[in-house]
């Protein structure tokens, strides 16, 4: 019973995330890909409530200054802007699961055959 409830919560935050996300056909338009924008520009308009700094400053490692001028592309602005939403609206047991199954799943291709095969 609580696996379906899982799957039902991933099945739903993963709609949540499509139906914000870029279109593939629209993808396929370098020009609407190219959104040039500064840290603090994505802090301040785009998706205030998460922390970017510590975010980029994690993602660029150790050897790379990053400040709030850093320029950065976010091929998908639309999706940065209503993820802080679709986040908080979604409780910590699901975003759990949500993260399980994308560990797993991801790790599935380093199962032998036998194990694939039985499920």
């Amino acid at each position: 019973e609580a696996s379906v409830g899982d799957a039902r919560a991933i099945m739903d935050l993963e709609t949540r995330l499509a139906e914000v996300s870029m279109k593939r056909e629209d993808m396929r338009d370098p020009d609407r890909l190219y959104n040039k924008k500064t840290i603090e520009t994505i802090a301040t308009e785009l998706a205030p409530s998460l922390d970017w700094m510590k975010y980029f400053t994690v993602a660029a490692g150790n050897d790379t200054d990053v400040n709030l001028d850093t320029d950065v592309n976010v091929a998908t602005p639309d999706f940065i802007a209503a993820l802080p939403g679709i986040l908080n609206a979604t409780s910590a047991d699901h975003m759990k699961s949500y993260f399980k199954f994308h560990t797993m799943h991801s790790y599935s291709g380093s199962l032998d055959d036998v194990v694939r095969s039985a499920t």
